[in-house]
């Protein structure tokens, strides 16, 4: 069986069987606790806010900073950014 559910990952039919079982997931999933909602309305407003800003930066078209060559606010740099100063080192 999961041969089959790996030869459906980035198919159009696992797509379409995904959205068939999505319903029936969240009947069967138990839903987080009122305590855990706010983080993920803030991680879900974090998340926002980053697309938003990324597809700012393609509409504007070069996506370098000078000769450097990587993106000015990539996943890595600013989740390295935020556990520097989570942690405080």
């Amino acid at each position: 069986m999961s041969d089959a559910l790996r030869a459906l990952t980035g198919t159009a039919a696992g797509h379409d069987l995904a959205l068939v079982l999505a319903p029936f997931a969240l009947l069967i999933v138990p839903w987080p606790e009122p305590r855990m909602w706010p983080i993920f309305a803030g991680a879900f407003v974090i998340h926002s806010g980053y697309k938003y800003l990324q597809a700012m930066t393609y509409a504007r078209g070069t996506y370098s900073v000078g000769h450097l060559g990587f993106y000015p606010f990539s996943a890595p740099h600013l989740g390295a950014t935020g556990l520097k100063l989570a942690v405080g080192c």
